[in-house]
């Protein structure tokens, strides 16, 4: 028969809420590629965003053009209305 380290007298015995503890918590491993993961994923979603922008960017200067387009053939219209 084997002697296990519960079954030597006046040694401590670990409670049940501590061997509890040390399952739920992550090795700081697991921690460390957690961290980085979501870092990661951060990175994705601003590299996103500064995409949006730049295409934001680019409609805005395309509307600014249409608009400027807009206003010239009015007021082209509007003296051809008024010449008549």
């Amino acid at each position: 028969m084997k002697l296990w380290k519960h079954d030597v007298p006046g040694s401590s015995q670990i409670s049940s809420s501590i061997i509890e503890d040390e399952r739920r918590q992550k090795p700081v491993h697991e921690k460390r590629v957690g961290l980085s993961t979501r870092v990661r994923g951060i990175d994705c979603m601003l590299a996103d965003i500064e995409m949006q922008i730049r295409k934001l960017r680019q409609e805005r200067i395309h509307l600014s053009l249409v608009r400027e387009g807009l206003t010239n053939r009015l007021s082209g219209l509007r003296r051809n209305v008024e010449v008549a």
